[in-house]
């Protein structure tokens, strides 16, 4: 059963709900959520090797919402490509792009800043160390 949607998420672009329930992964017929990650991973690493393009990166999902049954197709995604891969050092203090579980954590979409280590800077601003920036001077972040 879908519990959470991640902002900006690859299930919130399919189509996915909460309370939605997960009868089939790519044909694949689920029992277990163990068996869910596998199909996933499994896929996941067939993208990766193969280099596989946008249209080719999605996964058919068989849902039941409700009384109905659906049909949604998923982009799998790498884990790997939405942890953050960089970070900027400002006088001691530390920024980064907000990783897929904080993201969840928090209910905001991935890669906006957040502040990983409160310098003195942002100590004065009020930014508080965990904070995550949505815009600077109204601009958005990321």
């Amino acid at each position: 059963v879908v519990h959470h949607i991640v902002v900006g998420g690859t299930g919130k672009a399919a189509g996915l709900e909460p309370g939605d329930i997960l009868l089939e992964i790519g044909g694949r017929k689920l029992h277990t959520f163990v068996q869910m990650e596998q199909v996933l991973d499994d896929r996941a690493e067939e993208i990766v090797k193969n280099g596989s393009k946008s249209d080719e990166k999605k996964i058919e999902l068989k849902i039941r919402r409700g009384d109905e049954m659906k049909v949604l197709n998923a982009e799998v995604q790498d884990l790997h490509s939405v942890l953050p891969d960089q970070l900027l050092k400002i006088a001691g203090g530390v920024l980064h792009p907000l990783s897929y579980m904080l993201a969840r954590k928090y209910n905001v979409p991935a890669g906006v800043v957040f502040t990983a280590s409160q310098n003195l800077m942002f100590l004065e601003s009020g930014i508080p160390n965990g904070s995550i920036i949505k815009s600077v001077n109204a601009v958005p972040t990321p």
